[in-house]
């Protein structure tokens, strides 16, 4: 990938960036108020798509199965859970469901499973929530649970086999989920009492996995 600097102060801070699995060029960054489409192949510097409505600060995004598709998550805003999630067309900037998931909760990490056409999002109600990635987006009957969030913004994970389901915790571990069925595997105690908010599998070993807790530091598991 060739390397550009891009800046664009008009829409603030970025706040979560996602490049498309397949086409390198093409990228996705949430803002406060807006997500933005990139495809370096067109426009260096601008964005060649605007995402816009009334959300609260993107948390996270993701091309869904097609990846004509887009997914994303945000603060709940105006009292509302309606555009806690929301899908969008990447190629007119429609959208095209804003009524995913009506919790009043914050979704802080999405994860896209594309061994079964689904995505998971981590919940701030202590939980993980699984959703069809094709239309209307249902949501699966199945919730993980057991790890804490606690504001912490923890990122949850799919294996790259998608078996598997994992989610970072308040209290310093790992939780270890079968995606079929949302029965608890495995805990794993990374750093007692201080926060792994930030989990990546190894895309292609499963038994590999990347954590960062919340003081700072990167630990590698096996």
């Amino acid at each position: 990938m060739r390397r550009e600097y891009i800046q664009y102060d008009v829409y603030n801070n970025i706040s979560c960036i996602a490049i498309h699995p397949y086409i390198e060029d093409v990228f996705l960054c949430g803002t406060e108020n807006a997500i933005l489409g990139f495809d370096l192949r067109v426009n260096s510097k601008l964005p060649v798509r605007t995402f816009l409505d009334k959300f609260g600060e993107v948390l996270d995004i993701g091309f869904l199965n097609k990846n004509d598709f887009v997914c994303s998550t945000s603060d709940v805003s105006h009292d509302s859970g309606d555009r806690t999630i929301m899908v969008w067309d990447f190629n007119s900037g429609s959208i095209l469901s804003n009524q995913i998931y009506l919790e009043r909760y914050s979704c802080p990490s999405l994860k896209m499973n594309r061994h079964d056409s689904s995505f998971i999002v981590q919940s701030n109600g202590d939980y993980l929530v699984a959703f069809s990635s094709r239309k209307p987006y249902k949501v699966r009957n199945m919730r993980f649970s057991g790890h804490k969030v606690c504001g912490y913004a923890v990122e949850c994970d799919v294996s790259p086999d998608g078996k598997y389901v994992a989610s970072g915790d308040a209290g310093g571990r790992v939780h270890f989920y079968n995606y079929s069925d949302a029965s608890l595997v495995k805990v794993l105690t990374i750093k007692p009492d201080v926060a792994t908010n930030k989990i990546r599998w190894h895309p292609v070993l499963s038994s590999t996995m990347a954590m960062a807790t919340w003081d700072g530091q990167v630990h590698l598991c096996k």
